[in-house]
């Protein structure tokens, strides 16, 4: 048998009436021909022409002719012209099939169809096999049946051969993307290996869309070589048919050589749904090809494919319904100035799967010495000062809700919530913004959507300077050298605002210090420590046990400390600690948060404001500093 043969169509001829179906089926060769068992052997070209009205046909009844018997054919398919299987069906024991079809063709036109079949590996020689239809009453159509029946195809005598086959296996993992809309996943990789007996020519591979998502939320659906690079587009019709088919006629898979391919789509709707692909549908693998040696369709076998998943990728691909997330902005405490649109926070907002719509977004105020009434006109404003909700006034209890519809598209974006604060506001007043979870809903799927909540409070902003303290780096750590004048911490002093911060013992400005430690022996006995600017200048002087006491307070009764707006002065802390002993004593100075009253601050040599709540937010902890227990050697 000619390869050309195996793939070119006969021409045929038929004067098809009005409104009928015409139907033929050509034999590939007037002759005997001979084919090996195990191969897919096609047995004829079959002809459906319609006349002047579309026809569909929806049952074809095919009966197997010669000597041979119902279990030498494996099965029975017919295959459309780019290598697409229509529809399988097995002999039964009155040597027929049954075929169920979905074919239209359309008014003056025709179709052709291969007619193949596998004989079964281990048919003995000299069996008979011819697939032919009886009469007009085997074909259900919407159109009256013509032609010169019975119909019958080639007449094919089995010998025992050995043809080549090729290998069908899975390509590694395919993960679970979990895809947003708009992006490309890989819904199934795998591999196609020739056998050493001959190479594979004229490849056609098909994959059947699985999954719970329809095929229009898959957009250019490729098959990709992943040798070569090339990816190549398939038959159209798949969207319909949920079957995808490539025709790859200038491929060829040398012998005993592998190719490696790729299923791959872009995700454009199916929100919360899943995706997959598969290439063996019960007992038909989606290859097909042709064996360069023998000409004969080659039979496919399965390699190894994890799991009970034969066919598919690993995992669905299950696409992402809308997904939002959202949160402030880290920062530390600000300044607060009356005025108009001062910021109270920045929320980052972080829309993931579809396009969604917040309906309520509630915020919350959490108010520090300042009331409900100097805060006004509320507004959420996106780049480029674009108001996007507001104004709203603070209610009674620091709620501010905005409702309405507000539109998100997937991605990030920034909103800022501004306010009018009131000129009646005083120093070291601060307000804190907190947000709750809003009601929202996806703009395609129209389902509701709970948002995740990174950081739902904001950083208190103050009004007026303040100071800012951190650890310098200068702080000591580590081993504790016993001496009369020992430096226990350093800490940083930023002037956050635009007047200085300053602490003045007359003004009763005052810093207080904790300290922990763990002592083997305390004696009870005071120790003298020293407070000292950067410059060395003395500021206070305390005296207490170092070794039992909980806390001190700097009163700055002998030095004031000014810190400039924007700049950085620091606190140099120094004890006596030539009580501590070598028994692994420890000791470490820190900043309290718990009580506001732990700070007492001025802007620009004037007020007592106190909010250790916000200073020393989340505390500030000097190192540890170790006394080393010491041993001595006894000779011996």
């Amino acid at each position: 048998m000619a390869l050309g043969a195996s793939l070119t169509f006969a021409a045929g001829t038929s004067n098809t009436a009005e409104g009928s179906l015409g139907v033929e089926l050509i034999a590939k060769s007037g002759e005997t021909r001979y084919a090996p068992d195990e191969a897919i052997v096609d047995f004829g070209t079959l002809i459906l022409r319609a006349g002047n009205r579309d026809a569909t046909v929806s049952k074809l009844h095919l009966r197997k002719y010669g000597l041979s018997t119902p279990e030498d054919l494996s099965w029975i398919r017919l295959v459309d012209q780019t290598g697409a299987i229509q529809a399988v069906g097995e002999v039964n024991a009155d040597h027929r099939t049954i075929l169920s079809l979905n074919i239209t063709v359309p008014a003056g036109t025709e179709k052709r169809y291969h007619l193949e079949a596998m004989i079964e590996d281990g048919t003995g020689s000299s069996q008979t096999i011819q697939l032919g239809i009886e009469d007009a009453g085997r074909i259900t159509s919407t159109e009256e049946v013509t032609g010169e029946f019975p119909l019958k195809g080639d007449f094919v005598v089995v010998v025992r051969i050995p043809i080549g086959s090729l290998l069908l296996s899975e390509d590694g993992i395919t993960l679970d993307q979990i895809p947003e809309v708009g992006e490309r996943v890989i819904l199934n990789q795998f591999t196609v290996t020739a056998s050493s007996v001959e190479s594979a020519a004229h490849l056609s591979i098909g994959a059947i869309i699985i999954g719970s998502a329809p095929t229009a939320a898959l957009e250019n659906l490729m098959l990709k070589d992943v040798l070569t690079g090339y990816s190549y587009q398939p038959v159209p019709g798949w969207k319909e048919t949920r079957t995808a088919w490539w025709a790859l006629s200038d491929m060829r898979i040398e012998r005993d050589m592998t190719r490696r391919f790729r299923i791959e789509a872009d995700i454009v709707g199916g929100y919360g749904l899943t995706l997959n692909t598969d290439i063996i549908d019960g007992t038909q693998h989606l290859v097909r090809a042709v064996g360069e040696t023998y000409e004969f369709l080659l039979p496919i076998h399965s390699g190894d494919w994890g799991g009970s998943n034969n066919g598919q990728g690993a995992n669905y691909q299950t696409i992402q319904t809308g997904a939002v997330f959202y949160g402030f902005q880290k920062s530390q405490s600000e300044v607060l100035s009356p005025g108009t649109d001062q910021e109270l926070g920045v929320l980052n907002i972080r829309v993931w799967g579809e396009g969604v719509a917040f309906s309520d977004i509630p915020f919350k105020l959490r108010l520090m010495g300042m009331q409900c009434s100097e805060i006004k006109s509320i507004r959420l404003i996106a780049e480029k000062n674009e108001l996007v909700a507001g104004p709203k006034d603070c209610s009674k209890g620091g709620e501010v809700s905005f409702a309405g519809s507000i539109l998100f598209p997937r991605g990030e974006r920034t909103l800022s919530v501004v306010a009018n604060i009131a000129d009646t506001v005083s120093p070291g007043d601060a307000v804190q913004l907190e947000v709750g979870p809003a009601v929202i809903n996806g703009l395609e799927t129209r389902q509701a959507i709970s948002p995740s909540i990174d950081i739902p409070v904001t950083r208190q902003k103050l009004v007026g300077s303040f100071p800012r303290f951190s650890v310098n780096s200068a702080s000591p750590s580590g081993d504790l050298i016993a001496s009369s004048s020992t430096l226990l911490a350093v800490f940083n002093v930023e002037a956050v605002g635009k007047d200085p911060v300053t602490f003045l013992g007359d003004s009763g400005n005052s810093i207080r210090v904790m300290v922990s430690q763990l002592v083997q022996d305390a004696d009870g006995e005071e120790n003298l420590l020293v407070i000292k600017d950067k410059r060395g200048n003395i500021l206070d002087s305390v005296r207490i046990p170092l070794e039992s006491t909980s806390s001190f307070l700097i009163q700055f009764v002998q030095g004031t400390l000014v810190v400039p707006a924007g700049t950085t002065e620091q606190l140099y802390i120094y004890a006596n600690t030539t009580e501590f002993e070598d028994d692994g004593d420890v000791i470490q100075l820190w900043l309290d948060d718990d009580n506001p009253e732990n700070i007492n601050w001025g802007i620009d040599g004037s007020g007592n404001y106190s909010r250790a709540d916000i200073i020393f937010r989340g505390d500030v902890f000097a190192n540890a500093l170790f006394k080393q227990e010491q041993h001595q050697l006894t000779p011996v």
